[in-house]
């Protein structure tokens, strides 16, 4: 797969403003490539998950890209991540491309402006290709599959922060009935906040 056709596949799949944002970023003069693969925030595992079922997926959609648009690569991922930093470091040494990063610090170095700071500093920010674990696996199933994705990872907490079911979900669906169907929480006299709690 050469470098126009990474781009035409995931401009013809950019039906939604954050495939056209992976489309823009591939098509802007980066000079590194930075795949974020820890979570925004604490008690979120959408990405976490999404890594966990996918690693030699995304390994090699990182390879691809870094070799097809000429980029230094790194991967992060949080030392919290446990199960995705064991799966990392038994297959990294197949990808000599790929520079592997575990953090230490989970909160607030999942941001790319900080981590931009923190480890890229020799580098404008425009100059590097951020993409989160989403947008990653987003371009592994436009090129594998020729179709966009039609289910991700939501968090769902309830009253205990730390314990959270991490469900997997088509796009569009009802969040009630899957949150119903899956858990089966009581919900009565309860808050309900879409997005995160710390939003």
């Amino acid at each position: 797969i050469k470098k126009d056709e990474i781009i035409s596949v995931c401009q013809e799949l950019g039906i939604s403003f954050e495939n056209r944002l992976i489309v823009n970023k591939l098509k802007a003069n980066s000079k590194v490539l930075v795949v974020n693969g820890m979570d925004i925030e604490p008690y979120q595992f959408n990405n976490n998950y999404l890594f966990q079922d996918n690693v030699k997926n995304l390994l090699e959609t990182i390879n691809l890209l870094s070799r097809r648009f000429n980029l230094d690569a790194y991967l992060l991922l949080s030392k919290y991540d446990d199960n995705n930093v064991y799966a990392v470091k038994t297959l990294i040494s197949s990808y000599p491309n790929i520079n592997f990063i575990v953090v230490n610090e989970v909160f607030p170095y999942n941001t790319n402006g900080v981590i931009a700071k923190k480890y890229f500093n020799e580098y404008k920010l425009e100059e590097i290709l951020f993409l989160d674990t989403l947008s990653l696996y987003k371009i592994f199933v436009a090129l594998k599959d020729r179709l966009p994705v039609s289910q991700r990872y939501i968090t769902v907490m309830l009253d205990d922060p730390t314990k959270a079911y991490v469900i997997n979900t088509k796009y569009g669906a009802n969040l009630k009935e899957v949150i119903l169907d899956t858990i089966n929480p009581i919900i009565d006299n309860k808050d309900i906040y879409l997005n995160n709690f710390m939003k």
